[in-house]
């Protein structure tokens, strides 16, 4: 289990690039009930909702909750957890697509491997027949961007995740976790050491034998194919106009569209006082995550899922990969908290001209629920 207040690592800014296209809002059914009354509250996995792409009912989705352990791959479980819940918009068989094989992916710097960033897509393309050299380690723990893990499995797709770390399937990839500590660097032996030198002082880093590390089998890259997505775009963000946004999200949300985003963690949020209580949880026992000032210490960035909200509260509810035991307790939100609508309009305090939670992308079912540029 990962807290607020760790190194890890996860969420990575996305580089800004035109050919992102932002979602067709006409094509999204309204977040109304059958007496065209407004919802003041939902949640893709407690209510029943109508999904205009496929013009059907569904009932409520099944969560999927990932534990990232100690690894920077958040970015990775939320996308993997959105790839489960379109598969059960799309009434398909579930599939967990491989974690560790898109982190692993993700790290390459296609820069190096003679494609520019703009052609990552293309690069990831090529991976099925001609996958990196077994060679390739990637060691930086350094998390990794919404869009990149999007245009892998765009492009590329997943192999399967095996459940068990012995004896898994050939063309599958385990979730296995361990991290080198950047303390611990320093007793690495050579060559490991010379290229895997730390840029800072907070960067973590893999042993060479660490799972996170390793190149995943060939078959893997194959199996890869047989699962991908096409269709994702953009929320729309209108800074200027609030409500605007809060209900673009609501509206993505209604339709069984949870929103990929990614936030800034600060110190502090997340204490308990002398009796082992959240000072931040409602009277409900739900954790709302306070919306840090200029007393908070920057800790490090996080992908993160919004699948619900609360007007009442004036907040999207929202699932962490944490695992299901986690500082987020109460009946039936093991794995969920609270975010407030705060966080998509405030500056974040220690990193300025960025807000608190950006980044923000959605899978949709059909290319007529994308624009074409944003």
């Amino acid at each position: 289990m990962v807290k607020f207040g760790s190194r890890l690592r996860g969420f990575q800014d996305d580089v800004d690039d035109d050919r992102d296209r932002t979602l067709n809002m006409g094509k999204l059914h309204d977040k109304r009930n059958s007496d065209n009354v407004k919802l003041p509250k939902f949640s893709i996995f407690e209510n029943k909702f109508y999904n205009q792409a496929t013009e059907e009912d569904f009932d409520p989705l099944k969560p999927h909750i990932y534990d990232q352990g100690e690894v920077g791959s958040c970015t990775c479980n939320a996308v993997a957890s959105a790839y489960r819940y379109a598969l059960q918009r799309q009434r398909k068989p579930d599939f967990l697509p491989s974690r560790l094989f898109l982190y692993y992916v993700v790290r390459i710097d296609v820069t190096t491997q003679g494609r520019p960033e703009s052609e990552s897509g293309k690069y990831y393309a090529g991976l099925l027949h001609n996958p990196p050299p077994a060679s390739l380690f990637m060691l930086k723990d350094e998390g990794s961007s919404i869009r990149q893990n999007l245009r892998v499995l765009a492009n590329l797709g997943a192999p399967e995740e095996w459940p068990f770390y012995e004896k898994w399937k050939m063309g599958t990839w385990p979730y296995v976790e361990t991290p080198l500590d950047p303390d611990d660097w320093v007793n690495l032996p050579e060559p490991m050491r010379s290229f895997a030198q730390p840029s800072d002082d907070t960067t973590e880093l893999f042993e060479k034998t660490a799972l996170p590390a390793i190149r995943p089998d060939e078959e893997a890259f194959y199996q890869a194919q047989k699962h991908t997505i096409i269709h994702y775009g953009r929320p729309h963000n209108i800074q200027s106009d609030h409500d605007a946004t809060i209900d673009c999200w609501k509206t993505c949300i209604a339709n069984g569209y949870p929103i990929i985003f990614g936030l800034d963690e600060y110190k502090g949020l997340s204490d308990t006082d002398e009796t082992g209580s959240f000072k931040h949880s409602t009277t409900h026992g739900d954790f709302l995550l306070d919306t840090p000032t200029a007393q908070n210490d920057y800790d490090t960035a996080h992908t993160v899922l919004a699948v619900g909200w609360d007007d009442v509260k004036q907040a999207f509810k929202v699932q962490n990969s944490w695992g299901r035991q986690t500082l987020f307790s109460g009946p039936g939100w093991e794995g969920f908290f609270y975010l407030s609508y705060d966080w998509l309009f405030t500056d974040s305090p220690k990193k300025p001209f960025r807000k608190l939670a950006r980044g923000a992308w959605v899978l949709v079912d059909t290319e007529e629920q994308l624009e074409t540029t944003l």
